[in-house]
């Protein structure tokens, strides 16, 4: 619940943001060009946010409505409009920005009152103000004003039950958001907000296990022995959900009944659940078996690295053992090489603000049992020359971990906001306030495909590389890329990928988002390549339907990929598929399969997350047979089908019918077909592409929206496959499976381009798909893979609901279809 308000006073804030910001843009004066003045509208609004948070806490002359008292007492001093260039600029300049805090005026600085000294360069002279005599209305400050005023403001974290708190937490959300967005609302440089889910994610998959392996080589410590000693301790809590305290999974009915939410996760069938239990129960046993063994396990089986970290830490055994472990997370180095407002570095703040609260909890212990070390009690008294411990190690973490790179300088300062926020949130009372470091050695302009040496003071390159590069054409980024092996690919995120993994050491982690094409497109092979040859590989796939990693405008299919540089398996997950209400499991639930070696070689990375899934798809593909070896040009009988597919690859014999706005039948606007030379093979070829085995194809290997004949042609089972002593049986099924189809109740009419564009649904004549699927697995001697078929379809089918007016068979038409007969998908299609 917790999380949903959040999005929703993020979505309420950032509405009322964009709005103001566009105002404020458009009215600036001073300032020529619309980049100027969009750059400093986000300067002022970002020093106006922290300035209020600063006034809420009463660290501003005492007053928690500093900004409003200000106003008017500069309006009654000077007149109207004088608030900006009378009292702001000094109060930013010569107050939170300068140590000496003189002021050229004495009623001004009597205005301005007691203030701290921020630093960090938040509040210096910026270069636009050094250019040129800007102006702000007062009446465009007080719209500012106005929105700060409507919520309530925390410097800490937000209080649950408050519907209009905003924290430093919600602020960089906002930030998130922006920095993508011109001010009409625009998408700027191919990169999109980042979820707090997804960013944990990432972090926990390269900076938690660097940090254990850094941890366990320095100081000796086997930490495989305490996961084998108590397995369900690292187990994600969702995955066992439906156990009792006991270890024991609850009774689930004999008959499947309403869901049951004490037994079943968020949108998840009884098929699921049985399948979450059974994968739980085997992961307990690998885990008391011993068979975690090495970092990488910990990634591939899906545990909780960071419990298994802090329980590593507080077993440390002496003062020096601390003292290394603090050495070692200190000489960790972590870049976002694309940062845009510093989500990924934000993510990973929170790791080392974890991992450093418990060293210096163990270093404080060591200190007072009388053994300790001068350098231990040396790292203690730096954290004590700060306000609070909460202060001392996300400043030295900001100052020694993190990196970042962005080609914007917008988005540099909105990452340095939130990097402050992050410290300033720490501050109880305002006399713990101490200036912000300067964060421009590790925050620093650039451009990672032309920069190379930016961050050549990262002596042996870093230990971790994450972030979210810009999904975009290459033609549109303006400059020539030379030099790269990807240099050639149709999108820039390809040769930001491979130079970031030229940033990486030796022993580096890396994780990016991705987009889906680089999982099987023949375009991005060059970009599968770089990546397979780093080592391990996990990649995950995330569909957008029903709900989507990023906002539902967002059209990308996102994948996560990690590497290691240990040698290992590819493994990949299922294309995951959830309801909105299921966010909250969706990453302790990603399960990975491993793909054999051959599949690196292929550079084919189909997507299963289940063990035997994938065998299927092997067993399938090695035999080296394709539905596509019977398909002929312009042969009699035909397989149609829609351009794009859900649930369902809508394939048919019977071309649906498509009606126009005045209900004229007019010719389905993008169908496809697949000629066959006999009948018999038309039969066959619909069953496997109508049942779940092809739809385990598709969503194994395509990009979960096109259906191309691509895809249609290479399904690995051969019609000749399915000749011989059941052939009489699987054409008889498939015949009652199309007859049953092509009914008008089953006919499913979707609104979109002005055009009512009909569909057979697959899903209401499932039991007879399902009968063909598992006659043909017994035909090719699969038989014992019919549950893991249906599994995935499980996993798959989270429905997105009906498009408003949709209608279901023929009666919503007030008069037979006149008009233009819709065309044939090809020669054997038959009309409906």
């Amino acid at each position: 619940m917790a999380q949903f308000d959040a999005e929703k006073i993020t979505d309420r804030f950032f509405g009322r943001y964009a709005s103001c910001h566009a105002a404020l843009e458009e009215r600036i004066t001073g300032l020529g060009g619309t980049e100027a003045r969009r750059r400093y509208a986000s300067l002022l609004l970002h020093r106006l946010m922290f300035v209020t948070f600063l006034e809420k806490r009463g660290f501003l002359h005492g007053d928690r409505a500093y900004l409003r008292t200000s106003l008017d007492a500069t309006r009654r001093l000077r007149g109207p409009d004088a608030f900006y260039r009378e009292l702001l600029l000094p109060l930013f300049h010569h107050g939170l920005g300068s140590r000496e805090q003189a002021y050229p005026d004495a009623e001004i600085a009597a205005i301005v009152g007691e203030v701290p000294y921020v630093g960090g360069g938040l509040f210096e002279e910026h270069e636009l103000e050094q250019a040129h005599t800007i102006g702000v209305a007062d009446r465009e400050l007080e719209r500012v004003l106005d929105l700060l005023d409507a919520f309530t403001w925390h410097l800490g974290a937000r209080p649950a039950g408050e519907p209009d708190a905003v924290d430093p937490g919600v602020i960089g959300a906002i930030f998130e958001r922006y920095v993508n967005l011109t001010s009409t609302g625009q998408k700027q440089g191919g990169a999109y907000y980042t979820n707090n889910d997804v960013t944990g994610y990432m972090a926990g998959v390269t900076l938690v296990p660097r940090l254990l392996e850094r941890i366990a080589a320095r100081c000796g410590i086997g930490w495989a022995r305490l996961v084998r000693e108590e397995p369900a301790r690292y187990v994600p809590a969702a995955l066992l959900h439906g156990r009792t305290a006991a270890g024991r999974w609850r009774a689930v009915p004999q008959v499947p009944g309403p869901p049951d939410r004490a037994l079943q996760l968020a949108d998840e069938s009884w098929i699921e659940t049985l399948d979450r239990r059974a994968h739980a129960d085997r992961l307990l046993a690998t885990i008391a078996a011993g068979e975690v063994r090495t970092v990488d396990d910990l990634i591939s089986h899906n545990l909780d690295a960071q419990a298994l970290l802090a329980d590593v830490i507080g077993r440390l055994r002496s003062a020096a053992d601390v003292t290394a472990a603090w050495e070692e997370v200190t000489a960790t180095t972590v870049i976002d090489p694309t940062c845009g407002s510093g989500a990924f570095l934000f993510a990973a703040l929170g790791v080392l603000d974890e991992v450093y609260g418990l060293l210096l909890t163990r270093a404080r212990e060591e200190n007072a049992s009388g053994v300790s070390s001068p350098a231990l009690r040396r790292v203690v008294d730096e954290a004590d020359r700060h306000p609070n411990d909460a202060y001392a190690r996300r400043r030295h973490a900001v100052l020694h971990n993190l990196h970042g790179l962005d080609l914007m300088p917008e988005a540099l300062e909105i990452a340095k906001v939130r990097l402050f926020l992050a410290l300033a949130s720490t501050l109880e009372a305002r006399g713990e306030i101490e200036p912000l470091p300067d964060l421009d050695d590790i925050l620093r302009a650039g451009n990672l495909l032309l920069d190379a040496d930016v961050f050549g003071d990262v002596a042996g390159g870093f230990d971790v590389v994450l972030g979210n590069p810009p999904f975009i054409a290459r033609g549109r980024i303006g400059y020539a890329i030379d030099g790269y092996a990807t240099a050639g690919l149709p999108d820039v995120y390809a040769p930001c990928v491979e130079r970031a993994l030229e940033l990486l050491a030796p022993a580096g982690r890396f994780a990016m988002v991705l987009p889906i094409a680089f999982q099987f497109s023949a375009g991005h092979a060059a970009a599968r390549r770089v990546v397979l040859e780093q080592g391990s590989v996990w990649v995950a796939t995330f569909s957008r339907n029903p709900s989507a990693l990023f906002t539902s405008s967002v059209g990308v299919r996102p994948i996560i990929v990690a590497t290691s540089p240990q040698p290992g398996a590819v493994r990949t997950t299922a294309t995951r598929r959830w309801q909105a209400g299921a966010r909250g499991a969706l990453f302790d639930t990603l399960r990975y399969a491993a793909l054999p070696a051959e599949v690196r070689h292929a550079l084919w990375l189909p997507r299963t997350g289940d063990d035997e899934v994938a065998a299927l798809l092997m067993a399938l593909t090695a035999r080296g047979a394709r539905v596509g070896t019977r398909v002929v040009r312009g042969g009699e009988f035909a397989v149609g089908f829609k351009a794009f597919a859900l649930y369902y690859l809508p394939v048919y014999t019977t071309v649906p019918p498509v009606y126009d706005a005045a209900r004229r039948r007019v010719a389905p606007p993008a169908d496809k077909s697949l000629s066959f030379a006999t009948r018999e093979d038309q039969l066959l070829a619909f069953a496997l592409m109508a049942g779940e085995l092809g739809l385990l194809w598709w969503m194994s290997t395509a990009d979960d929206f096109n259906l191309g004949r691509g895809t249609m042609r290479t399904l690995p089972i051969g019609l000749e496959q399915l000749d011989g002593s059941r052939s009489d049986e699987l054409l008889t099924l498939a015949e009652r499976l199309e007859t049953e189809l092509h009914r008008e109740e089953h006919l499913l009419f979707t609104p979109y381009n002005g055009l009512m564009t009909g569909s057979w649904d697959l899903r209401r004549v499932r039991e007879h798909s399902r009968a063909f699927d598992a006659a043909a697995l017994d035909a090719l001697g699969l038989g014992d893979y019919r549950e893991a078929v249906l599994r995935a379809a499980a996993r798959f089918g989270k429905s997105t609901g009906e498009r408003n007016g949709t209608r279901r068979g023929v009666g919503w038409l007030a008069a037979p279809a006149q008009g233009n007969v819709a065309r044939p998908a090809g020669p054997g299609a038959r009309r409906v």
